[in-house]
């Protein structure tokens, strides 16, 4: 007995097929809400999968009480998303998404066969799952693409709260496995003096004008001191930066590195850095530069 042609997914739980003895498509819809079959009427495979599609949209909005539209742009989803970033989230994070976003709608976009914009069914699973093999081809580590997809997954989970989409497309990507015995990368002796070296170089002065082309000042900021504080005590970029000297104890030999909201560009946890313990100098000479360069600069 001849069996029916593999079946062509259009949607989660939709799908068309050939019929033996029959040349007409014929539609096959599966999800928890509605089942249905029916013939499209239609050898061509292109109309075959616009009218499912529609077809589909139709049934699932009756059944689920919903409007959904196909025609929905990428643009109407990121606006609708903004509306909920700007009041919930800070900066920073908004930042972060907002160029995880254009990362995946940029490759996305040169996909496309014309220039258009993206719309709903641009976010397949076919396209995401692209999206990532060329991301880790490229070398880029698996926790930062499915950082990229978990900001994707954000703004469709909205636009669904929101009736803007029935479905995320993001909840069916797997996830890529991060290895969680994977060493962090440390520098060599001869990096970090080369770091030091370029760190205490002087910076050229321009001044008004360019009158001064060809002179040197130091710097202003203190880049040196505070290299040679972070690799001493292993603190973190925000931590060094929003140091207070109130939290430094040059009797009791301790840093203490609190979260404080404001002075924090990520959620980090309070801490304390001993002699002996996570430091590699005690305080007092950990922040010698600092206090070596607050000296110079009252004299």
């Amino acid at each position: 007995m001849a069996r029916s042609s593999s079946p062509i997914f259009i949607d989660k739980g939709v799908s068309i097929y050939l019929r033996p003895g029959s040349p007409f498509w014929q539609l096959r819809i599966s999800c928890r809400t509605v089942r249905h079959r029916e013939s499209l009427n239609t050898s061509d495979k292109d109309a075959a999968k616009a009218i499912a599609r529609q077809r589909a949209d139709t049934m699932l909005s009756n059944a689920e009480g919903l409007v959904i539209y196909r025609d929905r742009t990428y643009k109407d989803l990121l606006d609708n998303y903004k509306q909920h970033a700007e009041v919930r989230n800070r900066d920073t994070t908004r930042r972060l998404n907002y160029d995880n976003l254009n990362r995946v709608t940029r490759f996305l976009k040169r996909k496309l066969k014309d220039s258009r914009d993206l719309f709903v069914p641009d976010f397949n699973l076919i396209a995401l799952t692209s999206y990532a093999n060329a991301r880790k081809t490229a070398g880029i580590m698996p926790v930062t693409i499915n950082r990229e997809m978990g900001s994707l997954s954000t703004l469709f989970g909205r636009a669904k709260k929101s009736k803007m989409v029935k479905a995320n497309p993001v909840a069916d990507f797997d996830r890529i496995p991060v290895p969680t015995n994977r060493k962090p990368e440390t520098l060599s002796k001869g990096a970090i003096s080369r770091l030091l070296e370029a760190a205490e170089q002087q910076v050229p002065y321009h001044g008004r004008g360019k009158k001064g082309r060809g002179n040197y000042r130091p710097r202003i900021t203190p880049i040196h001191a505070i290299i040679l504080f972070i690799l001493n005590t292993g603190a973190r970029l925000a931590e060094a930066m929003f140091l207070e000297w109130d939290k430094v104890s040059l009797t009791d030999d301790t840093i203490h590195f609190a979260n404080i909201p404001e002075h924090t560009l990520k959620e980090y946890e309070d801490g304390t850095v001993l002699d002996g313990g996570a430091s590699a100098l005690p305080p007092a000479q950990a922040t010698r530069p600092f206090r070596e360069d607050v000296n110079q600069r009252s004299e």
